[in-house]
C-alpha cells in the first residue's frame, strides 16, 4: 500500500528564455531519390517537418497543428545532426536530431495568440543515488533505481534521459567518476553521453518510509529543477515502488515545468480614450503627449468632440497592465460616465504637467454626450 505523506514540494528556478534554441532528438528519418545525397536530402527534409510539428504539440499543445503542415520549417532551423544512418544506392534511413531557433518560433506563437512553453528540459544522464539503514550505493548493480530503469527502459518525453548501461564496465567507471566528485567538473565523461547535465534522483529508504529528491548537476546552470516528497509503501516488491516513484517525479517534475515556463500571449484589446482639452491651443501638447507611448500596439487620435481629444488605442494585455504603465508616463485613466463596458475611458494627466485644467474641463464635458458630437 502506498501513502504519500507530504504534498510534493517543487522547487524550479527557470530563466524566462533559458535556451537558445528548442532541440528535438530521435525523429526517425528514411528517403529516396535518384542519389544517396538526394535521398538524404528527402528524408531530412520531411524530418525537419515531423521534429517542428512534434515540438509544436509539446509547446503550444492549444494551437491547430494543421496551420504548421504547409510551413516552410527552415527559416526555425539552426542545424542537424544525424546518426545511425544506413544507404543504398536510392535510399537513406538515420535518426535525425534538430535544433531549432527560439527567437523566430517566439514571434511565430505570439502572433497566434496562444499560450505556449518558453524552454523545454535538455536531455540529461540519470544519476540514480539510492540510501538505506546508512548505506548509499550510486552505479551499482544493487541499486534498485538503477536496476528499474535497466529493466523497464521507462521513457520520459518531456525529460529525455540517458541511463549508464547495464555493462558492468561502464557502471564501475560511473561510480569512479560519483566517488571522486567529479560530475561537476568531469565533461568528458558527460560528453560520452552526449549531454551537458546530469539528473539526480535520489531516494532514502527508512523502514516503509521513502524520501525522494530530484536535482540537476552543475548546479550553476539556466534551470534547476528539484522535487521533494515521503511516500509510505510497504510493498515488498521494490521494483514496483520504485515505479511508481520515478513515475509520480516525472510527472510533478513535467507539471511544474510546464506551469513556470508557459507564456500567456495577452489579447489585443480596443480602448477609446476621451480626454479632456479646454483650449484648442492644448491639442498639440496633448496629441504629443500621448504620441510618445510606445508600450501599446497602435495609437490613433480620432478628433476633437465637446471638449475632449478622441483616442483610440490598441493595447496586449488587461486594463490593470495598461493603467499601470500609463501611471508610469504620468497619465490616469477611468471609466467615462460608468461605460467600462465598452471600453470607454477617460484618460488625464496625474501631474499636469502640461497646465490643463482637466478636472473642471471633465465637469463639463460630462454634462453633455461628447461621443455623439461631432468631429471637427
Amino acid at each position: 500500500m502506498k501513502k504519500i505523506l507530504t504534498g510534493i514540494v517543487a522547487f524550479f528556478s527557470i530563466s524566462a528564455f533559458a535556451s537558445t534554441f528548442y532541440v528535438q532528438s530521435n525523429v526517425s528519418v528514411s528517403g529516396e531519390g535518384q542519389t544517396v545525397l538526394e535521398a538524404q536530402n528527402n528524408a531530412v527534409a520531411e524530418g525537419q517537418k515531423e521534429a517542428f510539428i512534434r515540438l509544436m504539440k509539446k509547446i503550444a499543445p492549444t494551437i491547430d497543428m494543421t496551420e504548421f503542415e504547409m510551413l516552410d520549417v527552415t527559416a526555425f532551423v539552426q542545424d542537424v545532426s544525424l546518426s545511425d544512418e544506413k544507404v543504398s544506392a536510392s535510399t537513406y534511413k538515420g535518426n535525425l536530431s534538430v535544433r531549432f531557433k527560439s527567437e523566430p518560433i517566439y514571434e511565430l506563437l505570439k502572433s497566434k495568440n496562444e499560450p505556449f512553453l518558453t524552454s523545454l528540459p535538455e536531455q540529461m544522464l540519470l544519476i540514480p543515488v539510492f540510501e538505506e539503514n546508512g548505506n548509499t550505493v550510486v552505479f551499482d548493480k544493487t541499486n534498485p533505481i538503477l536496476t528499474y530503469f535497466h529493466l523497464q527502459q521507462p521513457t520520459f518525453d518531456f525529460f529525455p534521459l540517458k541511463v549508464v548501461s547495464a555493462d558492468e564496465n561502464k557502471i564501475a567507471e560511473a561510480s569512479k567518476v560519483w566517488q571522486e566528485g567529479l560530475f561537476e567538473k568531469h565533461s568528458s565523461f558527460l560528453n560520452e553521453y552526449e549531454v551537458t547535465k546530469a539528473l539526480v534522483f535520489h531516494v532514502k529508504k527508512a523502514n516503509d518510509v521513502y524520501e525522494v529528491k530530484t536535482f540537476v548537476l552543475p548546479k550553476n546552470v539556466d534551470v534547476e529543477a528539484s522535487v521533494e516528497f515521503q511516500v509510505m509503501d510497504d510493498r515488498e516488491d521494490i521494483n514496483l515502488v520504485m515505479k511508481d516513484l520515478v513515475q509520480d517525479a516525472f510527472l510533478n517534475m513535467e507539471k511544474k515545468w510546464i506551469y513556470l515556463t508557459t507564456k500567456n500571449v495577452a489579447p489585443v484589446v480596443r480602448y477609446q480614450l476621451l480626454t479632456p482639452v479646454s483650449k484648442v491651443s492644448e491639442l498639440k501638447k496633448i496629441k504629443d503627449k500621448i504620441n510618445q507611448l510606445n508600450f501599446v500596439e497602435q495609437i490613433e487620435i480620432k478628433g476633437f468632440k465637446n471638449k475632449m481629444l478622441i483616442v483610440e488605442m490598441a493595447f496586449k494585455g488587461s486594463t490593470d497592465e495598461l493603467q499601470q504603465k500609463l501611471l508610469l508616463n504620468g497619465m490616469a485613466l477611468s471609466p467615462y460616465l460608468s461605460d467600462e463596458e465598452n471600453n470607454v475611458y477617460l484618460l488625464t494627466f496625474v501631474n499636469d504637467d502640461l497646465n490643463l485644467n482637466q478636472k473642471q474641463t471633465a465637469v463639463e464635458a460630462s454634462n453633455e454626450d461628447a461621443l455623439n458630437q461631432d468631429v471637427f
